[in-house]
């Protein structure tokens, strides 16, 4: 099914247009996603990658950020840089024939002269008058991340979607913002889980997650579609490692209790063989258009004695491996949001190993085929290897530091992609920078 701008609008293409009031309202939408389009090619061609941070509501902006990520050196031909100028010179002119009949309309109700109804279905209409645009799955996947970058208020860690903005930039009723914002979270959270789903396939040794991810995917409180935050971010790992090299920008946020000491910020270069090393300051020259993976997080010290030198934190950081880390946390952290699913929280396979342990059971009452049967209490070991690597992944989170109970180590707010350049124009000033020569190797949990 091919995207076009309709995508964009909370009406059904069937709507039926009969009224001048809805016609109004409707080309005010159109005009305002033309001009969303626009501002989206641009950043992205710029290498604008902060302003595709989107707030889904969810916990996995690790897969918006490497979705991003990959986007950034993508071969796909609709976003190569002459393509994407076409596609604004044609918004663009469609855009000139949207305000042309806004003019139109307005005359049309000041003067209050009958609009003439029965116009059709909404698709029809806007088809004839020329406002239709298609856009590629990737363009509209940038599309809606922008704008829900766009219109998110950050305070302090604390992110959500600032309504008042929204409506004051596009002339949307409280009600069409909310169902707009809406929409594009839920799809979002499903293009999300689509994207991690087509990715375990691709690397050979995440091939057993290939039988159980699809059935830990669920849908939450607000029918966004969730998967298993741990899972979700090894996917992630393995798929970077397998496929090619990539930065990996860190930015520790150390407090004293609940006092910003200072700032560190690291740079690491991680191989496809699984070597990772922190960027000397040197060299840091080289990388500095590079796309990064950006993960920001804190670190808390409980007494002035326990901060470390600058030297002694990154060593720690290079003792326990960085992508480590990253895992210890994803393991602790609750695995899926909201209240729905909250007997999840630290064990997505609880349902998923009761409903096969039934299925086994039943089989026997039946005297099934001893092959199903086999197959059954080969899935439920597997199930059981699984929940004890993220139990076992969990505990070090604890020991380490690096979740919310103990976050001496390190325990991440967020992850984002952006370019080296930029990402270092915007740290505050008087951040403290670390760089090292050390290597260490990086092996997944098998």
């Amino acid at each position: 099914m091919s995207i076009t701008n309709l995508n964009f609008l909370p009406q059904s293409p069937n709507a039926l247009v009969n009224d001048a009031k809805f016609v109004l309202r409707l080309l005010n939408l159109i005009h305002f996603f033309a001009q969303q389009t626009i501002i989206t090619i641009k950043d992205f061609m710029c290498r604008r990658y902060y302003k595709f941070d989107p707030q889904v509501g969810e916990n996995l902006c690790q897969i918006r950020a490497y979705k991003i990520f990959l986007l950034s050196f993508s071969d796909d031909k609709e976003l190569e840089k002459d393509i994407l100028q076409k596609k604004i010179n044609e918004v663009e002119s469609i855009d000139k024939a949207v305000l042309w009949h806004i003019n139109e309309f307005e005359n049309l109700q000041s003067k209050k002269d009958k609009y003439k109804s029965n116009q059709g279905k909404l698709a029809s209409f806007l088809s004839q008058k020329g406002m239709i645009y298609k856009l590629s799955s990737s363009l509209y996947f940038l599309c809606i991340s922008h704008f829900l970058t766009r219109f998110k208020k950050i305070d302090g860690y604390a992110v959500y979607i600032d309504y008042e903005k929204l409506r004051d930039k596009s002339g949307m009723s409280k009600h069409f913002s909310r169902r707009i914002i809406h929409n594009f979270q839920v799809y979002l959270a499903e293009f999300s889980s689509e994207f991690i789903l087509k990715l375990v396939p691709e690397v050979p040794k995440l091939n057993e997650l290939c039988k159980f991810i699809a059935e830990l995917q669920y849908y939450d409180d607000d029918n966004r579609m969730v998967l298993p935050c741990y899972y979700v971010t090894k996917i992630l790992l393995g798929h970077c490692l397998y496929k090619r090299k990539f930065t990996l920008s860190i930015i520790a946020d150390r407090y004293l209790n609940n006092k910003l000491i200072d700032f560190v910020y690291l740079i690491f270069e991680v191989t496809k063989d699984g070597y990772i090393s922190l960027i000397k300051k040197n060299d840091i020259e080289k990388f500095k258009d590079r796309a990064s993976i950006i993960i920001k997080g804190i670190t808390v010290y409980e007494c002035v004695d326990d901060i470390e030198s600058e030297f002694d934190f990154i060593k720690k950081i290079e003792d326990v491996g960085v992508l480590k880390i990253i895992l210890f946390y994803m393991a602790k952290h609750r695995q899926y949001p909201g209240k729905k699913w909250i007997a999840l929280f630290e064990d997505p396979f609880c349902h998923l190993l009761e409903e096969k342990m039934n299925l086994l059971y039943s089989s026997k009452t039946r005297r099934a085929e001893m092959v199903v049967q086999n197959s059954l209490i080969k899935e439920i070991e597997e199930i059981r290897k699984h929940r004890a690597e993220i139990m076992m992944m969990a505990k070090m989170a604890e020991k380490i530091g690096c979740c919310n109970e103990n976050p001496r180590l390190f325990f991440i707010k967020h992850i984002y992609c952006d370019t080296i350049q930029h990402l270092i124009e915007v740290l505050p000033s008087g951040i403290k920078t670390c760089f090292s020569k050390e290597k260490e190797i990086v092996e997944l949990v098998d």
